[in-house]
Formats: C-alpha cells, sequence, structure tokens
C-alpha cells in the first residue's frame, strides 16, 4: 500500500507551531508534522470559486470652471 503525501506549505502545526513542514495524507484526511510527530484530521472543502467582478461604473466627467469674457478695456 503507497500513500499519498502531500506536503502543506502554508499550515502552521498547533502543537509546535512551525509552518510548513506538514505533509498531508489525501485519503485519509490527516495531517503530520514532521517536526513534532503530532498528527491530526482535516476536512478537505474544494475552494469556492471566486465570484466575477462588477464592471465599474462609468466615470462623469469633470466639471471645469467656463472662461470668464474678458472686460474690455476703456
Amino acid at each position: 500500500m503507497t500513500t499519498e503525501l502531500e506536503p502543506l506549505t502554508g499550515h502552521r502545526c498547533p502543537t509546535c507551531r512551525t509552518k510548513g513542514k506538514s505533509w498531508l495524507n489525501a485519503k485519509t484526511q490527516q495531517v503530520t508534522c514532521t517536526e513534532c510527530g503530532q498528527a491530526s484530521l482535516v476536512l478537505i472543502t474544494p475552494e469556492p470559486e471566486p465570484e466575477p467582478e462588477p464592471e465599474p461604473e462609468p466615470v462623469k466627467p469633470r466639471r471645469t470652471r467656463t472662461a470668464r469674457p474678458r472686460s474690455k478695456a476703456k
């Protein structure tokens, strides 16, 4: 019987607090820390699909000052 172990790079061991030294057995859903040997069961859930981003509202043009008519010099 071969066990398929996958490294868990983002997992932190709750016992010894080391990060990135754990392995996941996908068949048994068991995580084992190579540093302290602690094993724990985890629930594997599929990652949710990201929601599509809503389209941005069109930007209204900014109001600028209108040119004032020059007063005629008398």
